[in-house]
């Protein structure tokens, strides 16, 4: 079987003041639109917009993704490249790939909440890498 090949899907950064990102992203440019600002518990949580196509750039706060990446503790900013592959195998299959090839994985292939095949894994600097299926037309794993 061929290894599977993956395209830039983008940057998620991930915050730890949503607000002060989102307004700092807005004045610099970039229109967030109110339907694009996902609020839980009272406060932002996920931005979630698309450029050209399927290229996305997104903010994440830091609960957020600590509760589904164990990994990742609150308090903790980052910036993670997204990569999109054609299939929820291939994200298997990729990351197992790359950690056949001696990088580290971040977190394992899983069924994530949003409807996506998700798995991280390491370049050879630390700098995070998601592997990210199409999301499911259900929007479930």
């Amino acid at each position: 079987m061929a290894i599977p090949r993956a395209r830039f899907g983008g940057i998620d950064i991930i915050s730890k003041n949503m607000a002060a990102s989102i307004e700092f992203y807005r004045a610099i440019g970039v229109d967030i639109p109110e339907d694009k600002v996902y609020v839980s518990d009272g406060a932002p949580q996920h931005v979630d917009l698309k450029f050209d196509g399927d290229v996305g750039f997104d903010i994440d706060s830091d609960t957020l993704t600590a509760g589904y990446d164990k990994g990742w503790s609150v308090g903790r900013t980052g910036v993670v490249v997204t990569f999109r592959t054609d299939s929820r195998d291939d994200v298997d299959a990729l990351h197992d790939h790359m950690v056949g090839l001696g990088h580290a994985s971040h977190l394992a292939p899983f069924d994530a909440f949003w409807g996506a095949r998700f798995a991280v894994i390491e370049d050879p600097d630390g700098h995070l890498v998601s592997l990210m299926s199409p999301i499911s037309e259900d929007g479930k794993a």
